[in-house]
């Protein structure tokens, strides 16, 4: 994101307006104020992130094939934008990171969700089916998870909707996980919702070479920690007995088992983070 503009309906004082022009300058984005009566007519590139309150400038700007940042000051805005997508509450005070995030998911630009010492975790896009195929196709890798469709094409598709329905509603998923040194994709890893059980699920798959270095520890381990600060009382994680490996990432990363559950036939072990350690993450 590289400039804001914002198109406003209701009057908003010159100390709000310059507040927000430092704060975006602060990062290096440059912001503009323009008349609502130009949202019809504005052409803009895929660095420009649009924002209004006005419902009229909101409905210009979709005519013209672009969308924007939705400004509210109460909750009940919100049925003014019928298409809206993504709104910001009070946005003077809100955080850069919300503003270039919504921009990224406009433009299809995945979040990068978490760094650590070794890894990356970022949403998954189409262009990571290849990785995937080649992590899944080793030996053994499937034993214990699902596979992929057999037609890569499917995948691709799958990803997409994923990033539709998954990350941008929900605000969490199973991310691709990159090698910070060499950018090379080396896994999965993150949160899910499944039916029938409370709290989020744990997931994780590392490729067979870089397995036994740390690294499905480091992701696990971060992950959770990330539940935490999403405000999660309790993450779980479904292993088939037999996945020592995998259980072992779990213990090294605090998760206990809790109990034996059947899904589909398959008998899987419920692990669980401890309850109390999880509050404590939150800080």
């Amino acid at each position: 994101m590289k400039r804001i503009y914002f198109f406003l309906e209701n009057r908003v004082s010159l100390y709000r307006r310059l507040s927000m022009v430092f704060k975006f300058l602060k990062h290096g984005v440059p912001t503009r104020f323009l008349k609502c009566s130009e949202a019809g007519s504005i052409c803009t590139r895929p660095d420009t992130l649009l924002c209004t309150d006005s419902p009229g400038a909101y409905r210009a700007l979709r005519a013209n094939g672009n969308d924007a940042l939705i400004c509210i000051d109460q909750t009940g805005a919100m049925d003014l934008f019928p298409e809206g997508k993504y709104f910001v509450m009070d946005a003077a005070n809100a955080e850069f990171d919300y503003f270039e995030r919504i921009h990224r998911r406009f433009h299809n630009i995945p979040w990068e969700i978490l760094r650590t010492k070794n890894l990356v975790l970022r949403e998954s896009i189409e262009d990571d089916v290849e990785d995937f195929v080649r992590i899944y196709s080793e030996p053994g890798m499937t034993d214990y998870t699902e596979e992929l469709y057999k037609d890569p094409g499917e995948e691709r598709n799958y990803i997409k909707e994923y990033r539709e329905k998954v990350y941008a509603v929900q605000g969490f998923g199973i991310w691709t996980v990159l090698h910070k040194k060499t950018g090379r994709v080396i896994g999965r890893a993150g949160l899910s919702a499944r039916a029938g059980f409370e709290g989020v699920e744990v997931g994780f798959v590392i490729e067979k070479a870089m397995q036994n270095k740390g690294y499905a520890t480091e992701a696990v381990s971060a992950v959770t920690k990330l539940a935490g600060k999403l405000e999660f009382d309790r993450v779980f994680a479904l292993v088939i007995p037999e996945n020592l490996p995998s259980v072992r990432v779990l213990e090294k990363c605090g998760y206990h088992p809790e109990s034996r559950t059947c899904l589909e036939n398959k008998e899987y072990d419920v692990f669980t983070y401890c309850p109390l350690s999880l509050s404590m993450l939150k800080y």
